[in-house]
């Protein structure tokens, strides 16, 4: 993801998708983080501990596949240039105060 941040409205409630502590330039580093929010619960999805090698965080699907009335995610969230990790959060899977749960990825 490019952009800072991505705004989803469904079912009455906004659903906040951002990036924060990018590096010079805009980009993803060593402590940039993939936060989601809504209904007031804020949760980190990813968390860049020890940087990456020209990674990039994308976009893929985004809709309500566990069909419970709320978002679920599919990304790419691939910390080197020559991988990718479809990554994908449920939210019927969520634990309590949290917005989704990371159930499966392919790598």
């Amino acid at each position: 993801m490019r952009n800072n941040a991505k705004t989803f409205d469904f079912k009455g409630l906004r659903y906040e998708l951002r990036v924060e502590n990018l590096g010079d330039g805009g980009y993803l580093t060593e402590g940039s983080q993939l936060i989601l929010e809504a209904d007031g619960k804020h949760q980190t999805l990813r968390y860049l501990k020890r940087g990456c090698n020209d990674c990039s965080w994308s976009m893929d699907w985004v809709g309500d596949l566990d069909l419970d009335g709320k978002l679920d995610f599919y990304m790419n969230l691939t910390d080197h240039y020559n991988v990718e990790d479809r990554v994908l959060f449920l939210s019927s899977r969520a634990e309590r105060n949290k917005l989704v749960k990371f159930v499966g990825s392919f790598y």
